[in-house]
This record gives structure tokens, C-alpha cells and sequence, in this order.
């Protein structure tokens, strides 16, 4: 366990996570803007995409709570009704509310991205994201040194998931042949320098009280390098690894395991602690909640919104 909690302090892999999430997000969006772009399609979409099974796991949460007597989710006690819609509209952390779950805070970066893409993609206002590769390093840069002279810390890293998702486009038009390798090589190399200018500053000339700098640099950069090796290697991208059955199936429930795992995670910490057993309890019932969301709730609300938009 000692082994465990040195690599999880080195390499963070929440943080690793989240930040390729953010790239593989932004590859995926322009595959659901070929041919004619519908700026309504894609909303009706991606609300259908989030929040079905958000609102299951919200659910869920008020149910344990409830049956444990207040004793799992302590949060939910003392939430008033206006933090409740604050957590449903994913604005909990800009308004100053307890969250609910505390992964959401992902999810409200992630409908700002969406907002970005459609709107550019929509108004046709920057093709390939040309000028987005330009602008938010830029951006970035600019906040750093306003951040450094007035002495304020700001929260570039959630920022930076947005560059993040701007670069995972990127690599979808190096796909298409819309950029050469050259371009996108040099957006790589330009992200990586201004991440780390970025968090050299957020977490280590300002201090956070519970991620050191290492912490923040270390699954930026490595995420970074596994993003950029499988898009840039035909050979890793056709590996056996990266093909491997468990590893697609994981991609596909990705969205349940990341939304339930923090569930699973609270009952194992309750039942068993937080030393290795209940760790391993802890995954093998995101082995289980993760699925039955995905078949039971991610799939029937993908489909509900197909027949939606079929009939209309």
C-alpha cells in the first residue's frame, strides 16, 4: 500500500485523468460536426450524453444518504434547495456551494468546451482551430503574468482544460489532413512549455494547500505524452495494448466509471476503510455500478434522444 500511495502521490491520477479526458474529448468533437453542422442537434446531444446519468447519480447519492441515516454524503444535510440547483446546473464551484459529487466540477469545463466548439463551428470561425492553437497558449500566457504581478492565484489549470481540448482537435485534423504533422508536433511542444509555465506559477510561486507543484506538473506532462504519442505512432495506435477488448470496454463506460466511482468509492471507505481492502472493494463495485449506468441509463438516454431527433 505504501508502493500505491507513493505513485498515486508522484503521478496523480486523478489529475492525469481528467487532463487526457480533456484531449480525447476535443479529438472527438469535430467527428459530430462532418457533413452539415446542427447547432441544436449537437446540444439536445450532449445534455442527453451528461446529464441522464447525472441526475441517476444524484439520485443515488440522496437514496444512500437517506438509508444510512445521514451518516454517507454528510454534504447532502445541511444543502438548502438553491445549492441543490446550483449542483444541477453544474455551477456549484463558481457560486460558492457544497457539491454533491465532487467529479462534477469536470463537467461544467466540459459544457463550456462544447459551447466553444459549436459556436465556432457553427459561425464557421475558425477551421481546424488555427487561430484557437494561436490564441489560447496566448490567453494562458497573458493570465500567468497578470497572475504573478498582482500576486492573485487563479485557477488556470481548469482553464487549461480548454487548451486541452483545443489540442485533442487539433490532433483530429492531423487525422483528416487538415494540418500537417509539423503543425501539430510544434502545438505540442508550445502546450507543453506554457503548462508548465502555468502551473510553475499556480503551484509552485502560489501554494495549494493540497497538490504540491510535482503534483501538478508530473500528469500534465504525462498525459500529454501518452495523447500525443498514440496520435502521432500509427504503430502504438494498432497495438495490442491499445487494442486490447478491456481497455475498449472501459472506454465505452468511461463516462459511468468516472460519475460512479466516487459512489463506489464512499460505500468501500464506510464498510471496509480506506487501507487496500477497501480500495479493491471500492473498484470492484465501479466494475459493477459503472455497466449497469452505462446499459441501463448512458445507452436508453443516447437512444431517446435519437428517436427525438428522428421524429422531429
Amino acid at each position: 500500500m505504501a508502493a500505491f500511495d507513493l505513485a498515486t502521490d508522484l503521478l496523480s491520477p486523478g489529475v492525469f485523468g481528467v487532463v487526457l479526458f480533456f484531449f480525447i474529448s476535443g479529438f472527438v468533437m469535430p467527428m459530430s460536426a462532418v457533413g452539415a453542422f446542427d447547432f441544436r442537434r449537437f446540444w439536445a446531444r450532449r445534455i442527453f450524453r451528461i446529464y441522464p446519468l447525472l441526475l441517476c447519480a444524484f439520485g443515488l447519492i440522496w437514496l444512500v444518504h437517506g438509508l444510512t441515516g445521514g451518516q454517507w454524503f454528510p454534504v447532502l444535510t445541511s444543502l438548502s434547495l438553491k445549492q441543490w440547483i446550483a449542483n444541477l446546473l453544474l455551477v456549484q464551484d463558481y457560486v460558492g456551494s457544497p457539491a454533491v459529487l465532487g467529479v462534477t466540477w469536470t463537467l461544467s469545463l466540459e459544457l463550456f468546451w462544447y459551447l466553444v466548439f459549436s459556436v465556432v463551428t457553427h459561425f464557421g470561425l475558425d477551421p481546424n482551430f488555427k487561430k484557437g492553437a494561436v490564441l489560447a497558449p496566448a490567453l494562458m500566457l497573458v493570465l500567468v503574468t497578470v497572475s504573478f504581478v498582482l500576486g492573485k492565484r487563479l485557477p488556470l489549470g481548469r482553464i487549461g482544460m480548454i487548451y486541452a481540448a483545443i489540442l485533442g482537435a487539433r490532433a483530429y485534423y492531423l487525422f483528416t489532413g487538415a494540418i500537417v504533422q509539423k503543425a501539430f508536433v510544434r502545438d505540442v511542444l508550445v502546450f507543453e512549455a506554457v503548462t508548465l509555465a502555468t502551473n510553475g506559477v499556480e503551484f509552485g510561486y502560489f501554494r495549494h494547500p493540497n497538490i504540491t507543484l510535482w503534483q501538478a506538473v508530473a500528469p500534465w506532462s504525462v498525459a500529454l505524452a501518452v495523447f500525443a504519442a498514440v496520435v502521432l505512432s500509427p504503430w502504438l495506435r494498432t497495438s495490442r495494448m491499445i487494442m486490447a477488448r478491456p481497455l475498449i470496454l472501459g472506454g465505452v463506460v468511461s463516462y459511468s466509471i468516472y460519475l460512479l466511482h466516487p459512489i463506489a468509492l464512499e460505500a468501500s471507505d464506510h464498510l471496509l476503510g480506506r487501507g487496500l481492502d477497501g480500495l479493491l472493494l471500492g473498484l470492484g463495485l465501479t466494475g459493477i455500478l459503472a455497466p449497469l449506468g452505462y446499459l441501463f441509463v448512458e445507452r436508453p438516454g443516447q437512444g431517446l434522444v435519437k428517436q427525438m431527433l428522428r421524429r422531429r
